[in-house]
């Protein structure tokens, strides 16, 4: 019951008192009881905040304690202040699974760290971690308060890619008071698609330069023995300096994406020992043939010298194809047998890159091997 409650209930209640007692004594003291309980009401009015404009005030006010969590004064929250810094005892989350929009399926770690924290770092210690299985997950290590902010990471492992929250807060309006406990929806998350091989170097369909023949015959410009992934021969002997493949890209596996997918040329790093300089092309063109147009840049010369990647799609969803025709315009006088580079097709943006949390490549990359050979 509030203090001002108290004060006018007990001023009434004096008033009466005193008014009986005084009644018996004679109707000549009526105004001072009338004066007496005025003075009471409005006291009690004025400590109740109803005259003047004041707060309310609570018993726990005026005289301490109270059951409430001390507010530790951090205005990250944006739930219930009076429940910032209290520790979360149970903190559940749970997951979407895109494209198949399944809460039962996905698995992972939601990672938990002090803000600042680089994930990436080897080094980097979470201070909780919520194990996800078929969809959800459940921590009840009581290292998390809610209203203060923590760097969040949803690691996918090699299965989903991970997830970076940045900066997050768990709102203390979300927290259950009774019980502590605390729900988080994780959102969607994507899982990892198949990345295709792009090439048959056994095709006599045409797509290897227009040939109906890829054996080591000794009369094709470009050879592969006729044998899947072995690498396409540019023969100086019989080319006459242009030629041209015809890739697909394209992602399988139902209900999957690659993200931040991009064919890149590899040069020096492909084959250390027989590297590739840059300067044995004049220009290397693009041209979409059929299915998704890539966007690809029609002259792409100053990507295949500078070993550059060209970006397909932020997100690439499973049954997504496109075939592109790069042209090659080699100088001969600056190709050597045995140059060894290869053109790559990888997701995260890059070759071998890795994900949020710095430990996985994600998709298996695809590759076109090429040499040359006198």
């Amino acid at each position: 019951m509030e203090i001002a409650t108290i004060l006018i209930l007990g001023s009434i209640l004096i008033g009466l008192a005193v008014f009986m007692g005084l009644y018996k004594v004679g109707k000549q003291n009526m105004a001072k009881v009338f004066g007496v309980c005025a003075v009471l009401l409005v006291a009690g009015l004025y400590m109740g905040g109803y005259i003047g404009g004041g707060d309310t005030l609570s018993i726990t006010d005026s005289f301490g304690g109270g059951t409430t969590p001390a507010d530790s004064g951090d205005t990250t929250d944006s739930g219930d202040s009076t429940l910032t810094g209290y520790t979360i005892e149970s903190l559940t989350m749970q997951t979407k699974e895109k494209f198949s929009n399944s809460r039962t399926s996905a698995s992972g770690t939601v990672r938990i760290f002090e803000v600042g924290t680089d994930p990436s770092d080897p080094n980097a210690v979470a201070i909780d971690t919520v194990t996800i299985s078929s969809g959800v997950g459940t921590s009840t290590s009581k290292f998390v308060k809610c209203g203060q902010k923590y760097r969040v990471v949803f690691d996918g492992g090699s299965t989903y890619y991970d997830k970076d929250f940045g900066d997050v807060a768990f709102s203390c309006s979300e927290l259950n008071p009774n019980t502590a406990q605390l729900f988080y929806d994780v959102g969607e998350i994507l899982k990892v698609g198949t990345i295709d091989d792009p090439l048959d170097e056994t095709s006599t369909s045409g797509i290897i330069n227009g040939q109906s023949n890829v054996n080591a015959s000794g009369t094709n410009e470009l050879d592969t023995v006729a044998t899947a992934d072995n690498p396409i021969i540019y023969d100086e002997s019989v080319g006459d300096g242009v030629w041209y493949i015809e890739p697909t890209f394209s992602v399988s596996t139902a209900n999957t994406a690659s993200k931040d997918l991009v064919v890149c040329f590899v040069l020096s790093k492909w084959d250390t020992s027989n590297p590739a300089d840059g300067n044995e092309m004049s220009s290397v063109t693009a041209q979409a043939i059929s299915g998704q147009d890539w966007g690809l840049p029609s002259d792409v010369t100053n990507y295949w010298k500078n070993e550059g990647c060209m970006m397909l799609g932020s997100e690439v969803k499973a049954g997504t194809s496109g075939k592109t025709r790069f042209t090659f315009n080699v100088v001969e006088a600056n190709l050597d047998a045995n140059d060894d580079w290869g053109m790559v097709i990888d997701d995260l943006g890059g070759w071998f890159e890795k994900d949020v949390m710095g430990d996985d490549n994600k998709a298996t990359y695809e590759s076109i091997d090429f040499d040359a050979q006198a």
